[in-house]
């Protein structure tokens, strides 16, 4: 399992006075490690990891206590959650954005990649370390670039966005 990193810079202490803090993210983002991360020691805290489907925006209303802050986990697009802000002081992280933890991955392994790569592997893929590593074992070439280019090729059927 891959130890923790606060890519982000989150200090836990400051999210406290919010009701609802969300993590958004593709699988393999970082939405669990940060909700554990943010939870440490924190007796009053709930979490619900995941919520998938529209059906399930408002369970965290509902499981909500006076006081207490609510860490919740979703892979769902941003604009279904804006309705938290509408009623309770809610603070939204999207993991999807994050670039530099791609690049920084990237750089630790000594894998030679370009920022349009980077671009378009989160716009396809999410910041995602699953994703990342599927991509880098699955078509493993002299750069990034280029794997991301084969995947994309795979995936669009002969349709390239990269420039080599």
């Amino acid at each position: 399992m891959r130890k923790f990193e606060n890519y982000l810079n989150i200090h836990p202490q400051e999210l406290k006075s919010y009701d609802f803090v969300i993590f958004l993210g593709a699988k393999g983002a970082g939405k669990t490690s940060y909700i554990e991360f943010c939870q440490k020691g924190d007796k009053k805290s709930m979490a619900i990891d995941e919520v998938k489907r529209i059906g399930q925006i408002f369970m965290p209303f509902r499981a909500r206590k006076k006081g207490q802050t609510i860490y919740v986990g979703s892979s769902m697009p941003k604009i279904y959650f804006f309705i938290y802000k509408l009623f309770f002081k809610t603070k939204i992280f999207d993991l999807n954005q994050a670039t530099h933890k791609i690049r920084r991955e990237l750089e630790k392994r000594n894998i030679d990649f370009n920022e349009e790569a980077i671009q378009v592997f989160i716009r396809e893929y999410g910041a995602s370390f699953t994703k990342l590593e599927f991509i880098l074992n699955e078509y493993p070439c002299r750069t990034f670039t280029y794997s991301v280019k084969r995947a994309l090729h795979d995936k669009n059927k002969g349709r390239f966005f990269l420039s080599a």
